[in-house]
């Protein structure tokens, strides 16, 4: 751990004497800690400047299994705490937007009558990131539309629900009342999420199986009031969960498209990472999070 903790030290601060101060050490002493780790694993870790330290290519290939075994050695220590009796610690979650607003809030209360001194750092990241973030150890759980990106060897994903999804834009906007995608290909687009990676080709896809020319999205945004702003201001075209738009009375500068086309449902999956378990407060808190999103499904269904 020793060297799992130099290493995170030095990204973190970039220079010598700042890791120095973070793990309370001399620069001497941390200049010899990483002369000796460097020369342990025959790798050459950091380049020195006058400006500080930055990672090299080995360093970078290694720093995400250092930050990887870090945030396992702490689920260590929560779980022997947890047996001690002491349950405290932090469970770190992303979440897409509509967990956010039909989920979560319920989920943390049920699961704060079991784990009332467990913190819950909650992000918005949707995509790229937050994987990342959760094979590196950072985030413990990750709750949005990442079943394709999961589907991988190291994650375990389960679909919780699926969402119908329509096409929104401002109530003045020229092309409210479109019929069809056809109708829409010149407008500005915007979309939730990252435009480069797959959730932009996943939605291209579907222009391209109607034989239509595909859209130019021209602005992209993991902010849903950010996305929302962009759409009322600029009379944008963007695709949007059905559920949330009919239970989010602020949108009322806000119209669903009547297009004939049905759009590919959205499946939110809750993501893990395989192999490894979650500390006890993370399976109460999973388990939550399973409660709360079967009684949304059934009420959605009668509904």
């Amino acid at each position: 751990m020793a060297h799992v903790q130099t290493m995170l030290a030095l990204v973190e601060g970039g220079s010598i004497r700042a890791a120095a101060d973070l793990v309370g050490k001399t620069q001497s002493t941390l200049t010899k800690q990483l002369q000796q780790m460097e020369d342990e694993l025959g790798l050459s870790l950091f380049q020195r400047s006058a400006k500080g330290i930055t990672p090299t290519d080995a360093g970078l290939s290694l720093l995400a299994r250092a930050r990887s075994i870090d945030a396992e050695f702490k689920r260590f220590e929560q779980e022997a705490a947890h047996l001690r009796g002491q349950k405290t610690g932090i469970l770190s979650v992303s979440v897409a937007p509509l967990v956010a607003v039909k989920i979560l809030a319920r989920s943390l209360a049920r699961f704060h009558t079991k784990f009332p001194d467990i913190d819950v750092a909650i992000s918005s990241s949707l995509f790229g990131d937050a994987l990342k973030a959760l094979r590196e150890g950072v985030q413990d759980i990750i709750i949005g539309p990442h079943g394709a990106e999961s589907n991988k060897s190291d994650l375990f994903s389960e679909e919780l629900f699926s969402t119908e999804m329509v096409l929104i834009t401002s109530r003045k906007a020229k092309h409210a009342n479109a019929t069809s995608l056809a109708e829409l290909l010149e407008c500005n687009w915007a979309m939730m999420g990252d435009r480069t990676g797959l959730p932009k080709r996943r939605f291209l896809d579907q222009f391209s199986r109607l034989g239509l020319e595909t859209p130019r999205i021209r602005w992209a945004s993991e902010s849903r009031s950010g996305v929302l702003a962009v759409i009322e201001e600029m009379d944008a075209v963007c695709s949007y969960p059905a559920r949330l738009l009919k239970e989010m009375p602020s949108l009322e500068n806000i119209v669903q498209i009547p297009i004939k086309e049905a759009l590919d449902p959205l499946a939110i999956h809750m993501v893990t990472r395989a192999g490894q378990s979650l500390t006890p407060a993370g399976e109460e808190f999973a388990s939550c999070i399973r409660h709360r999103a079967g009684v949304v499904s059934r009420e959605w269904d009668k509904g």
